[in-house]
């Protein structure tokens, strides 16, 4: 992200999140009348073992990245 976008970026970054929790909530508390709690808290496990292992398989494909490089340094 370039220096003068960060704001931008961040704040994108968390209402996306807050939108993702605030939606997911919504969603997960039509389901449970169906499905029940039990099942809920097996979907959301599942899902974080998914994204998990899914950010692991990127990064070992991107290799070790520095935050921020030498030359950013002052």
């Amino acid at each position: 992200v370039e220096p003068h976008k960060i704001g931008v970026a961040n704040s994108l970054f968390f209402n996306a999140m807050d939108a993702g929790m605030a939606i997911g909530a919504f969603i997960m508390g039509m389901m449970v009348e169906s499905v029940g709690y039990r099942m809920i808290y097996v979907a959301g496990a599942v899902l974080v073992v998914l994204a998990g292992a899914l950010y692991a398989v990127q990064m070992k494909k991107r290799g070790v990245m520095p935050l921020v490089s030498t030359s950013e340094l002052h």
